[in-house]
């Protein structure tokens, strides 16, 4: 009971002292202590909001406003409290990385997305290097994308962080299917394309090519194209079987048999195996003779 009368009596005490000089850090500082000790969290907000309003040192009423967010959200688990005075500090300092880090989290945790995209906006408008714009622009792009479910918007943030940082890859590969989910099939190829302006390795360009074909070929039926991708690919990997074989459908189905025998050509000029050699000779020969009606060509493949 003592202990009690003592805090109470501090407590006025000081409560008087900030009455007097609103900005005395010491008994700001001391009405923290007794007030937790106490748990007395909305007195301590209390204190802590006058003190907020009474400072005219930006930092000191920034690390207040924390205080305040922190015991809103933590204590009193009211997020649209805490988020207040996140943004009382952004509005304070624009740009505050805790304030803006925090204040993130906690539309995410309340399922605020809107608030949240807004917010990316303005992380975005805050950062100073590309680096961090294409970040803030891609955090909109998965909320829009995975929480929103808004495609269009999506693909808008996507395209928008590709300008702050083109190349970027995950910003390349979604976009790639976000494309084809919409079924937007020239702007598939032509994200491919920006894929193969940054990848180096001739695996991975071989099958973007190839898949670039195939996309001509089957969706937008666009054998000129199609065929310009594969031959694409093979300036770059000479007798690559699927797009070897790939363009002899193409000139097959389009009749174009002198085309089927110069691309049978390429083939049998990357072979090495015998039986595989023989295998092309001999569909050569059926072209020249079936198709092309030359039996002097067709015998020089038997």
């Amino acid at each position: 009971d003592d202990n009690l009368r003592q805090d109470e009596a501090a407590i006025e005490r000081f409560e008087e002292v900030l009455s007097l000089q609103p900005e005395s850090l010491e008994a700001l500082e001391r009405l923290e202590v007794l007030y937790v000790d106490r748990d007395d969290w909305e007195k301590l907000v209390d204190v802590f909001e006058r003190s907020v309003d009474a400072h005219q040192e930006v930092g000191q009423r920034i690390d207040l406003a924390l205080k305040i967010a922190t015991i809103q959200r933590e204590v009193f688990k009211d997020s649209e409290s805490a988020a207040d005075w996140y943004n009382r500090v952004l509005t304070m300092e624009p740009g505050h990385a805790e304030a803006l880090g925090l204040l993130e989290a906690v539309y995410a945790e309340a399922e605020e997305w809107e608030d949240l995209v807004y917010l990316l906006e303005r992380k975005h408008g805050w950062a100073e290097s590309a680096e961090a714009k294409s970040q803030a622009l891609l955090q909109m792009a998965e909320v829009h994308q995975h929480k929103l479910e808004d495609v269009n918007s999506a693909i808008q943030a996507f395209e928008r962080a590709l300008s702050e940082t083109p190349g970027h890859r995950h910003a390349l590969d979604t976009l790639q299917a976000l494309y084809g989910e919409e079924q937007l099939w020239d702007k598939v190829i032509e994200t491919i394309q920006r894929k193969l302006e940054v990848i180096d390795t001739l695996e991975e360009r071989i099958d973007l090519m190839c898949l670039q074909g195939q996309i001509s070929t089957d969706e937008l039926m666009n054998v000129a194209q199609a065929a310009s991708f594969y031959d694409q690919a093979l300036i770059e990997a000479p007798g690559h079987p699927p797009a070897i074989d790939a363009l002899i459908a193409l000139y097959t189905g389009e009749e174009r048999y002198e085309k089927v025998v110069e691309t049978l050509e390429k083939k049998l000029a990357a072979l090495e195996d015998e039986e595989a050699i023989c295998a092309v000779h001999v569909e050569l020969a059926k072209v020249w003779r079936d198709e092309l009606d030359n039996q002097a060509r067709a015998l020089e493949h038997l």
